[in-house]
């Protein structure tokens, strides 16, 4: 609620690191002054118009914000059987400072919300909001699982894979069938040159007498 910091307010604070004061729009001379470890100073839009002389003598800081208003609320997701186990990754989202909403929570897999919608009241600073969660129970399985049987594919089950023994008896025979007919046809071919060769012979000698006479 300060609206203004006075004169040498806060000089030699050396522990002082931050201020945040959103409503304050001036700064008195040599209100920081000498505050070695103050780093960050958020103040009311104008403010940077206001600042007394050596307002900020010898302080860390460089710069000074202008508050716009608008601070981060930060929703973390967690498990309401401790308060602190996250159970969804944090969501971040930027409001307006000193006002109050609803937040609905969103559905997470396996949980149920404790509240479906959180009010949440702003401040002018930064906030973290915890969202909480019942964790669901898991009922049990009652679905029987399917009875598994065995096909054995056409051509390709083990009782259509011969033995190598086996392919070896049926390529012999093979080959022995297919020697038998082949020494069969020399067979008749050569009877039957023979058999021309000796009706040769005979008409010759009969031909032979046949002059003789």
């Amino acid at each position: 609620s300060v609206t203004a910091i006075a004169d040498r307010t806060f000089i030699y604070c050396d522990d002082l690191v931050s201020v945040v004061a959103p409503k304050a729009q001036s700064v008195g001379a040599e209100a920081f002054a000498m505050c070695r470890a103050l780093s960050s100073v958020k103040l009311a839009e104008g403010a940077s118009a206001n600042i007394g002389k050596d307002a900020f003598k010898d302080a860390k800081i460089n710069t000074v914000d202008v508050a716009d208003g608008k601070v981060t609320v930060t929703y973390k997701f967690v498990d309401a059987a401790d308060g602190t186990t996250e159970i969804s990754a944090a969501i971040k989202e930027s409001k307006d400072a000193n006002s109050t909403y609803e937040y609905s929570a969103p559905a997470i897999k396996g949980y149920e919300a404790v509240a479906l919608t959180v009010t949440v009241r702003t401040e002018a600073t930064d906030k973290e909001v915890l969202v909480t969660y019942n964790k669901l129970a898991v009922e049990p399985d009652t679905t029987e699982p399917e009875s598994e049987t065995e096909t054995t594919p056409v051509g390709g089950g083990e009782a259509d894979k011969l033995e190598p023994m086996t392919v070896i008896a049926l390529v012999l025979t093979v080959v022995i069938i297919i020697g038998i007919i082949v020494g069969t046809i020399i067979f008749i071919r050569n009877d039957k040159k023979n058999a021309g060769k000796n009706g040769t012979v005979r008409k010759n000698k009969d031909d032979k007498n046949k002059k003789k006479k």
